[in-house]
Order: C-alpha cells, then structure tokens, then sequence
C-alpha cells in the first residue's frame, strides 16, 4: 500500500477481515477511522498502533476434562 491514509476496503484486506466489518467497527468507534467529506479513512501508523494495543486471545481446549475416564 503505497499511502499512509487507507480506505476502509483497504484496511480489511490488510486485516483479512469482511469489508463490511470494518464499516462496523469504524462507525461503533472501535477502529481508529475519520469520516472525511462522507468516506472513512484509516491512517497506517494509527491502524498499526491499535493492532499492537489489542490483546491476542487465548484459546481455551473445547474440551475441559479427558474424555473415557
């Protein structure tokens, strides 16, 4: 991606996310997006500053105890 300023489209394929997800989480305020002249739009650095504040989550075993004991 050749500019610092990203469309929403483009921070989904960055993300490998659904495109309407980002639309999602740019209007619930969750991404780190400006609405100019009607279009959202996402900076590089303040996109790659979120993803370092998120937590990685922990995946937990479906299965809690051993089965055929």
């Amino acid at each position: 991606m050749k500019s610092d300023i990203l469309t929403l489209k483009e921070v989904a394929k960055y993300l490998k996310l659904n495109t309407i997800t980002t639309y999602r989480l740019a209007q619930q305020g969750k991404l780190p997006a400006v609405k100019i002249g009607g279009q959202w739009r996402v900076r590089l650095s303040s996109l790659n500053k979120w993803l370092a504040k998120k937590e990685p989550v922990k995946r937990i075993s479906r299965y809690k105890y051993s089965r055929g004991s």
